[in-house]
């Protein structure tokens, strides 16, 4: 043999790394999961490549995923997440898999009422509003390395409901007085005194308030000036309120002691109502009401339906979906596309329904160990789920890590274990 060939060559050997982009993600689409997944452990390059690949978004297609196309902007960070990791959270919602956090504990029993927005929680606590900053992503702060960065007072009695509406906070209290002020300062902009008695409910547009009454009827006031521009009368107490997308309607949800229709929706300008559903039930009182378009309302209460409505022909709701065990519906929730959180009266029950299944409830979780309190408001975004009950407000991370020695079988691939995923 020649010596030009026993001669070790100058040429350095490619290494699989030093390919493009495409052409690793190429060779890795014929892996299968578990090894895909052992390879995002290997370094941080193939781990950048791996979690961008298509084959996560295929396989979240089956999983509880959160895809808001309705032009409402679902509550999260969604760019700071990879296609694995959304995955990876979205088999935590299928599977239930979360870690449980209590984040604030009353001393008495209250009727907390949350609002979820991009950056921070807000959380009523008797007469007053408190607001804490959120991570990236959507999870909360530990309690205690979490400033209360805003304190919204002003009421004499506790609060009933309360809005977050562009700049203001918004919110009515068994006093009967609708405070709004500053989101950013918490300073007061105006106290507007009811006339009728004691408020239940309360939403905003960008010019009106408008304020559900204990005392059978709806005032609105002018955002301007603190005008009172009308009162709608109503044969009945008043539960909820809620103002659609276009702020060109507000439904209100009555609480069903007469004869007087439960659900109706009305015309912002004109107070002109249309009745939602044909028959009348004594009992059938609305807790909560939720417009997840212009056309789509949801509502839910004592009669243990969650039903979607579409107010073009409300003769009948679009869906039902039926609470298994009985109970009243306090609350709900959505991402305004396929899925809906609901809060039970009993034992800190949450479920999750997905109207391309209205027959069976998709997950159920108790909240709180399965305590005695009903769920009085809910949040969700694609990490977390933030329940209120009556002595506490627990966040549920679904966006947590499973330990090594948690392992579990994946559904779409027999035989296979995700000890990470």
């Amino acid at each position: 043999m020649d010596k030009e060939e026993m001669a070790p060559r100058d040429d350095k050997v490619p290494h699989f790394l030093d390919f493009p982009a495409e052409l690793i993600i190429a060779v890795l689409d014929y892996l299968p999961i578990r090894d895909l997944n052992q390879m995002c452990e290997t370094c941080r390059r193939l781990r950048e490549v791996c979690s961008q690949l298509m084959i996560w978004k295929k396989l979240g297609k089956g999983y509880i995923h959160f895809e808001n196309s309705s032009g409402r902007a679902l509550i999260t960070n969604v760019k700071s997440l990879s296609s694995k990791e959304q995955c990876r959270i979205a088999h935590n919602w299928s599977t239930g898999y979360h870690t449980e956090h209590l984040y604030t504990r009353f001393k008495t029993g209250l009727l907390p009422w949350l609002q979820l927005t991009n950056d921070h929680l807000y959380i009523s606590v008797m007469n007053k509003i408190c607001r804490y900053k959120l991570k990236p992503g959507g999870r909360l702060h530990p309690l205690q390395h979490s400033k209360k960065e805003v304190k919204y007072t002003g009421h004499s009695q506790d609060i009933t409901k309360f809005v977050v509406k562009e700049n203001n906070v918004v919110s009515s209290g068994g006093d009967g007085r609708v405070m709004v002020w500053d989101k950013a300062s918490g300073r007061t902009i105006q106290s507007l005194q009811a006339s009728l008695c004691s408020l239940t409910s309360v939403d905003a547009t960008r010019e009106l308030i408008i304020a559900g009454t204990n005392n059978r009827g709806v005032q609105v006031w002018s955002q301007s000036d603190g005008r009172e521009v009308r009162t709608v009368p109503i044969r009945d107490r008043v539960w909820s309120v809620t103002v659609d997308p276009s702020q060109r309607l507000f439904a209100t949800g009555t609480s069903g002691n007469t004869d007087y229709n439960s659900l109706k929706v009305w015309d912002i300008g004109t107070t002109q109502s249309t009745v939602c559903g044909e028959n009348k039930r004594q009992g059938e009182g609305i807790l909560d009401l939720h417009f997840e378009s212009s056309d789509t309302l949801l509502s839910a209460g004592y009669d243990t339906f969650v039903r979607q409505w579409d107010i073009r022909t409300p003769r009948l709701p679009v869906m039902e979906f039926e609470e298994p065990s009985d109970n009243a519906v306090y609350c709900i929730s959505s991402d305004n596309n396929y899925f809906i959180a609901a809060g039970y009266c009993r034992h800190g029950i949450v479920r999750f329904w997905d109207k391309r299944r209205s027959d069976i409830c998709i997950q159920t979780i108790y909240v709180g160990g399965n305590v005695k309190s009903p769920v009085y408001s809910l949040q969700f975004n694609k990490h977390c789920l933030y329940a209120a009950l009556s002595h506490d407000v627990y966040v549920l991370d679904f966006g947590a890590y499973k330990l090594k020695h948690e392992q579990y079988f994946s559904p779409f691939e027999q035989g296979t274990v995700l000890s990470q995923f």
